[in-house]
This record gives structure tokens, sequence and C-alpha cells, in this order.
């Protein structure tokens, strides 16, 4: 997985939620989440991907999207629901 990668699920996310009535605010997160994928350090970026990687994981990302999508959480940036992973899946949070 690579930038590009990210950013095609997060456009993908954000096409679903435009396609159910009353989701344009999630769709726009996500959107937003897309736009940013470039600006995403490749430190965190490798980070995301080795905890991706492990069986399991893929889970938590569905988690964290589940939470934008019920409006739990709304992150500004690609970079901020990329820390937010690492820091879930590491078990700091």
């Amino acid at each position: 997985m690579s930038n590009e990668i990210l950013r095609f699920q997060f456009e993908g996310a954000a096409e679903k939620a435009r396609k159910r009535a009353g989701n344009d605010d999630v769709a726009a997160c996500f959107d937003g989440l897309a736009a940013t994928v470039h600006a995403v350090p490749e430190p965190l970026l490798n980070a995301y991907l080795e905890f991706f990687e492990d069986c399991g994981d893929s889970e938590r990302d569905g988690e964290l999207m589940d939470e934008i999508r019920f409006r739990l959480w709304s992150p500004a940036s690609a970079t901020e629901y990329l820390q937010r992973y690492v820091t879930v899946a590491s078990g700091l949070d």
C-alpha cells in the first residue's frame, strides 16, 4: 500500500457516504483525508503499513473509518487519521 492506495481508500469511503442520504459531512471528511494523504510523513506511513499488514489490523482500520461514518470522530487530515491508527494499534490508546 502506498499513499495512492490510501487516497483511493478514502475516496471510496467518500463515494459510499455520498450515496447515502444525509452523509454529505461524512463524505467531506473522507474527501479531506484523501486530499491530505500526500502530506503524511513517510515514517508515519511506514508505521501504519507495518501495523496494517498484520492480521486483524485491517479490522482496526475499518473500526476507525466507522467512527467517522457514525460521526464519532472527524480527523482533520490523513496524518491525524494515521497517528490515531498507529496509537491504537500499538496499544497506547
